[in-house]
């Protein structure tokens, strides 16, 4: 039933209505509404990086800005698989003779 009222009004309708009586609400943007958010783009949220197997990638920058210490990162998502060895050797101890046994039975994949 909500849906269905919902499904009544565009979410720039909702948003209006809400906020003319006092109900604390923002959009839920789909993923090609992300970037083109006022607000992404008023704090320069958006930082573009380069993908090993993806090409340009947009991201999300850090919402907290420190003075002296810069938070975030300047390396692209992680292939999958890219981290596993140093997991696994790091956490769990194993050796390279265990896990590239794991990776031959298919229950890990490494890169």
């Amino acid at each position: 039933m909500i849906a269905e009222v919902v499904r009544t009004r565009s979410k720039r309708e909702w948003l209006v209505a809400l906020e003319a009586v006092g109900v604390p609400c923002g959009p839920i943007n789909a993923l090609d509404e992300v970037f083109d958010d006022p607000h992404v783009v008023a704090h320069g949220l958006r930082r573009d990086l380069e993908h090993p197997l993806a090409g340009h990638v947009p991201q999300v920058a850090a919402p907290i800005v420190l003075s002296a210490t810069p938070a975030g990162s300047d390396d692209a998502p992680p292939l999958l698989g890219q981290h596993t060895r140093e997991v696994l050797r790091e956490r769990l101890a194993l050796d390279d003779g265990e896990i590239d046994r794991l990776a031959r039975a298919g229950v890990i994949g490494v890169r």
